[in-house]
């Protein structure tokens, strides 16, 4: 009888060794939870103004502060002091800037008191009275398409068109707006040759 007790009690005490090691503080996922982040990219530039992609992953909200390129980039202590803060994904515009000058955005991800590392890009406004002008980065070209993304500088429009298959009409042009959704703007058209 002694014997069983005994038996017992060991083994409930190796089971219960057993649950206390293998709990721990982490997630159900097995560790912690991804750092928040932003991403930025480049949109059109005007002599005055900027415009700037956020797009959040793992944040609640991003904050983001732009100073000229020729300064120091600031902490994410000092942006998520003085900076502006954003909720979502999105297209943001800087205005009131000088013509011919570097900017660099510093921005900072956030979920709850969870700070993500400061990232930062450079854009530079355009020159006083140029006319407006695309700027095209190549995008990944098939055997039947041919994809860009076109940035405007001082937008009024733009259009984009691609090259008279054989035996076909002309086709008509896209045309994008400053009004239109935001840059970058990606075009495909396809055609075989």
């Amino acid at each position: 009888m002694i014997r069983s007790i005994l038996s017992w009690s060991t083994a409930l005490l190796v089971l219960c060794s057993g649950l206390l090691a293998s709990c721990d503080d982490k997630d159900e996922g097995g560790g912690n939870p991804p750092a928040p982040a932003v991403t930025l990219a480049v949109g059109d530039a005007a002599s005055n103004t900027l415009k700037f992609t956020l797009t959040l992953s793992d944040a609640d909200k991003c904050t983001y502060v732009c100073t000229k390129s020729s300064e120091a980039v600031p902490s994410a202590e000092k942006i998520l002091a003085d900076g502006k803060s954003v909720t979502a994904s999105g297209l943001i515009t800087i205005g009131d800037l000088e013509p011919s000058t570097t900017y660099r955005l510093s921005a900072v991800a956030s979920n709850g008191k969870v700070n993500g590392k400061v990232e930062t890009i450079e854009h530079t406004t355009s020159a006083p009275d140029v006319h407006p002008a695309v700027v095209l980065t190549p995008g990944t070209p098939t055997s039947t398409t041919l994809s860009f993304t076109a940035a405007l500088t001082d937008p009024e429009t733009a259009a984009s068109v691609s090259k008279r298959p054989k035996g076909r009409p002309f086709p008509r042009p896209k045309r994008f707006s400053a009004t239109a959704p935001p840059s970058p703007r990606r075009v495909s058209s396809s055609s075989r040759t």
